[in-house]
Formats: structure tokens, sequence, C-alpha cells
């Protein structure tokens, strides 16, 4: 699950600021972090959803890389670990990063199919609607890459804070 992904951690300064970290309060947390990463790993899946679409940039859709976002939970003795991520090798690119590890915005620009002479032909056998007259298609740009995973973390972190800073006033 390493490949792109958002980890999430209930470290020892936030349980010493949660008080006693009783059974109780320890089996709310671990339930907090299960259901935060489950709804941010949910969220994911739902950004992903406009790259089913026919002539949806960055290639067939398969579903792989929805179906590859998974979610962990650690409890450990002073601490809970959560992590949502996607496993297929392909997902930091869509995520936005590039292979040096940066994340840079990805220019758009257009193939020329005298440059790529299958392209026209992959395109008109997914059912995209390519103009005859048209000489190139246009590759990357602002929908493509598409960040699912930190939107999705950006999206569900105030809830998460919210439900967190009740189970802080619980008492044991």
């Amino acid at each position: 699950m390493a490949e792109a992904g958002v980890r999430i951690e209930v470290s020892e300064t936030v349980r010493r600021r949660l008080g006693d970290w009783s059974e109780r309060k320890g089996r709310m947390l671990a339930s907090w972090m299960t259901k935060t990463c489950n709804s941010i790993k949910l969220d994911a899946q739902r950004r992903l959803v406009w790259r089913t679409g026919k002539g949806a940039p960055g290639g067939r859709a398969t579903g792989g890389l929805s179906k590859s976002i998974q979610y962990s939970v650690d409890v450990l003795p002073n601490r809970i670990e959560g992590a949502v991520g996607a496993g297929v090798d392909y997902a930091k690119y869509v995520e936005g990063w590039n292979s040096l590890g940066q994340h840079v915005p990805i220019v758009r620009h257009f193939v020329k199919f005298t440059t790529a002479p299958n392209l026209k032909e992959w395109l008109l056998r997914h059912g995209v609607d390519v103009p005859k007259s048209a000489k190139s298609w246009p590759v990357g740009g602002p929908d493509f890459p598409s960040p699912f995973l930190q939107p999705a973390f950006e999206a569900k972190l105030p809830a998460a804070i919210s439900e967190l800073t009740r189970i802080a006033m619980v008492n044991a």
C-alpha cells in the first residue's frame, strides 16, 4: 500500500492530551481510526469515478486503481496508526507526483497522430469521438493528474478532528 497514501497517527503527545487512556477510550480511538480511514478510502474511490467515462484522460479505466485503495489500522500500546493508500505503482502519478518524488503540475500538451500512428485507432476502438479533421490529441493537463487521496484526506479531516475532540471529553 506504499505507492501513494496518507497516514494518521494518534501519538504519545496526543495521547497525553486525551488524558487517561482507559481500555474503553482505547477501543473508542481504534474505532474512530477505523471509521476515519474507511471514510477517506470511500471518498478517494468516489473521486476516481470520473476516470471510468469514455475518453477520460489517463488511459483505459479498468477500476484497478480504485480497487487497490485499502486502509490499515495498527493499535499499539502507546499509539494508534492508520494508513490509506493505493497499491498500484501508477497511483503516485495520478495523485500528481513525478518519478523524482516531486509534486509538480503536468502541462497539457498535444500528441500528433503522425508521431503516434496507433493513437487514433486506439481512441476510436475505445469509443472516443475523434473528429475526422483532428491532427492531434490532448494529453495531460488540468484533468490529469487528478489527486484523489490527499483531497479525500483534507475533506474528512475536520469531521475526524471533531470526533476525536468528542472522544477526549469522554470520562474513562
